[in-house]
């Protein structure tokens, strides 16, 4: 039988969020980074980000749950690709989902629990194949939510 390892949870739970008010063009065929607004971080120790780059750092090892959420602008033609990036010494595409001819705005989730190290590198990269933006959406919930849920015991 293999050992039990459990996760300790903080309280309160490391926040970061990530928000875009304006549109963000992505080219046709192009893997693009979101370049995030000023986030929001219930914790500097935890989270760094780059505002010029769109990319997000760990500060401490643990155990993080991300989503990201995207909204896509209507077009009947093409596909959406979704991804979270990270980079904890070899690069790794973690996961990504995908939505096809968009007849109106449809909202595209990804989400990932893992364990990362400190230091490692996080970004959120869309990618669609026929003319299309990405954008806020009627709801406003173009973000990315990222939680250090603890680490292991």
């Amino acid at each position: 039988m293999l050992p039990r390892r459990y996760v300790t949870l903080n309280e309160p739970i490391n926040t970061c969020v990530l928000t875009r008010a304006a549109v963000q063009t992505i080219p046709t065929g192009v893997l693009t980074v979101v370049v995030w607004d000023a986030p929001t971080i219930i914790d500097n120790n935890v989270f760094s980000y780059n505002v010029g780059t769109g990319v997000l750092t760990t500060n401490i090892t643990g155990i993080y749950n991300i989503t990201f959420n995207q909204v896509w602008l209507a077009n009947v033609n093409g596909t959406r690709l979704g991804v979270i990036d990270h980079n904890d010494g070899t690069a790794v595409r973690s996961l990504s989902s995908s939505i096809a001819s968009l007849v109106t705005t449809a909202n595209v989730v990804v989400s990932v629990t893992r364990r990362f190290i400190s230091s490692a590198n996080i970004s959120f990269s869309v990618l669609q194949n026929i003319g299309a933006n990405l954008n806020l959406g009627g709801n406003a919930s173009l973000r990315a939510e990222i939680y250090r849920l603890g680490d292991l015991d």
